[in-house]
């Protein structure tokens, strides 16, 4: 049983779960009452191809599963004792589809609230995914002090606290992912590559910190390739074909700071256009997503992706498997929210109340309840981590304004409507949701790197399969003479098609000792021609000079030596020759 299909179940069981608790007003939003309330901004449904201020399909795979890992953490921390006893938190759940339109008109709904003398407090936004979306409801959420804690958004831009001093993030900015996929590539000796980036904060901005780092580190760029805003199938085949075109020297790796959308569009895109002989390596944009690879599994074989350090979230798992009722019936919510109605559309490809297209048949009313829990799972670690970290401000804020109380008192309510929350988070410490480490924001209220090096592959029954094979981390002050820390097992990565070494991603074959290079592209350090120098020319500065007159090249050619003196003997042929003929008598 595939992933989707049991994710699609596990989403039902979550709508029969929140049930009782949920209150929905349309189909863009999703509310769950308490004493305070928590927004939230997740990509339920993926991005138009058309336009800014519509939705494009359901995202089941990513997008819902975040918006699930906050309902997940929810109910966790309402039903701990110890963190913000006796009080409930809700939450005000809306729809971004990616679009910087939409975010920005959800922002101003969550103004509007705050506004207004609503009993349940909004304490905080957690969200959105993109960086685009991040800086356009960020430039909103900061002019009324509402703090915002994303779990997706690694532009370099938001570092900037100045302009953005609401922001916080779980994830570390796309500097030290851009060094995580130099590191890479310097492993594997890749000093010649192409490149596509999508366009935005995230791919463009991205793409160019790659660039600056890899020029340092010696790497060159042999054709960059630059998607388009909206981009459809005719542009992922015209990056694609214009890299294939320009296929110079030994260049064998595509390097990609892209959304899902478009790694998965460029990977179509070569499916279609029969790229051969290419690797792919991939930022968090693809990181360890099914939805990426889906359909062009061959195509993917054997490529590396850098993604968030995952981590095992204890319990989220059994929050998506472990179903109690069977489909159908009372299980599913009478709403008139249909998220949920349109993910057991995509996934299960059946309807559950008479409402999809005439295509699908009605679901059955007793499927099975005994799932295997081999299922992919979104990087969920980073929300869970975001909501824990709001929690944690809040009831760092409770326990100083409400001294031996518990519950929310009249001065904490009258301090959250002056938005302190902010001071809170700033010095805020909270738990990681997958690893035994306690968390806290740095200077730039986000996190130091950690990421995770995935391996895509197939295993011997034949299946598909993202095989964590290292890890990258940034050391910081901890090593003065090194940024950064990558480590990669080789003995677990399979580079496909039966190829049992690391493909060679060069521009020129290294020169012999006696010979220098000279550059056969303009500007580039990594393309040269190897020349030879004449015989009495040695090789100074990668440059063939003769010796001055009475010297010559030594065995290296690495300096003129003077010539040895040589004496001619009687019975050399030379002085033979020089002999003056005798007299005939």
């Amino acid at each position: 049983m595939t992933g989707p299909r049991i994710l699609g179940y596990a989403i039902l069981w979550q709508a029969h779960l929140f049930s009782k608790v949920l209150v929905v007003a349309d189909n863009q939003q999703l509310q769950m009452d308490g004493d305070v309330l928590f927004g939230g901004l997740f990509p339920v449904h993926k991005r138009s191809t058309l336009s800014e201020n519509v939705c494009g399909e359901i995202d089941p795979q990513a997008g819902f599963q975040y918006l699930a890992a906050m309902l997940f953490a929810l109910q966790k921390i309402n039903h701990d004792t110890e963190l913000l006893p006796n009080v409930t938190i809700g939450a005000k759940i809306f729809d971004t589809c990616r679009s910087q339109t939409i975010g920005a008109d959800r922002a101003k709904d969550f103004i509007k609230h705050t506004l207004l003398d609503e009993p349940k407090p909004l304490v905080g936004v957690i969200g959105p995914f993109t960086s685009d979306v991040s800086v356009a409801v960020a430039n909103l959420l900061r002019v009324f002090e509402i703090p915002q804690i994303s779990y997706g958004s690694s532009s370099v831009e938001l570092s900037n606290k100045e302009l953005y001093g609401n922001f916080f993030r779980t994830i570390p900015p796309d500097s030290f992912q851009a060094q995580a996929l130099v590191d890479v590539a310097l492993h594997y000796g890749w000093t010649y590559v192409y490149t596509i980036n999508s366009h935005g904060n995230y791919g463009k901005g991205g793409m160019s910190i790659f660039r600056q780092i890899a020029r340092k580190a010696g790497i060159c760029i042999a054709k960059a390739e630059s998607l388009p805003s909206l981009p459809r199938e005719e542009n992922y085949m015209s990056a694609v074909q214009t890299i294939l075109r320009h296929k110079i020297g030994n260049a064998h790796v595509i390097v990609l700071f892209t959304t899902q959308t478009d790694s998965a569009g460029l990977l179509r895109a070569g499916k279609e256009s029969g790229v051969k002989g290419l690797t792919w390596l991939g930022s968090s944009g693809w990181s360890n997503r099914v939805d990426v690879t889906e359909g062009n599994e061959e195509l993917a074989n054997g490529s590396l992706t850098v993604g968030h350090g995952d981590g095992i979230v204890n319990g989220f798992l059994d929050f998506l498997t472990n179903l109690n009722n069977s489909l159908g019936g009372t299980s599913y919510p009478k709403t008139d929210n249909l998220w949920f109605e349109e993910v057991v559309q995509s996934v299960l490809k059946c309807e559950t109340r008479g409402s999809a297209p005439s295509s699908l048949t009605a679901c059955k009313s007793n499927l099975s309840t005994s799932l295997p829990r081999d299922i992919e799972l979104a990087p969920v670690r980073v929300v869970v981590n975001a909501v824990y970290a709001l929690a944690h401000a809040l009831d760092d804020m409770q326990r100083d304004l409400c001294p031996k109380q518990t519950g929310i008192c009249q001065q904490m309510k009258e301090t959250l409507k002056k938005r302190s929350l902010i001071g809170y988070l700033k010095n805020v410490t909270f738990p990681d949701a997958s690893y035994n480490l306690t968390l806290k924001f740095n200077e730039n209220q986000e996190m130091d790197g950690t990421y995770s090096i995935s391996n895509f592959q197939q295993r011997e029954d034949g299946s598909w399969k993202y095989v964590r094979v290292g890890t990258w981390r940034y050391l910081g002050d901890l090593a003065k003479d090194k940024v950064s820390e990558l480590g990669i097992d080789n003995s677990l990565v399979s580079w496909g098609n039966a190829v049992t070494r690391p493909p060679y991603s060069y521009c020129s074959d290294s020169c012999t000792p006696k010979q220098i290079t000279k550059p056969r592209i303009l500007n580039s350090e990594c393309c040269w021609n190897c020349i030879s120098c004449q015989v009495n020319e040695v090789i100074i500065n990668n440059t063939c000079k003769a010796c001055d007159l009475g010297y010559k090249p030594n065995p290296s050619l690495q300096k003129c030596v003077k010539l040895e003196l040589s004496h001619l003997q009687w019975n050399d042929p030379i002085s033979t020759s020089l002999k003056a003929p005798k007299n005939d008598r």
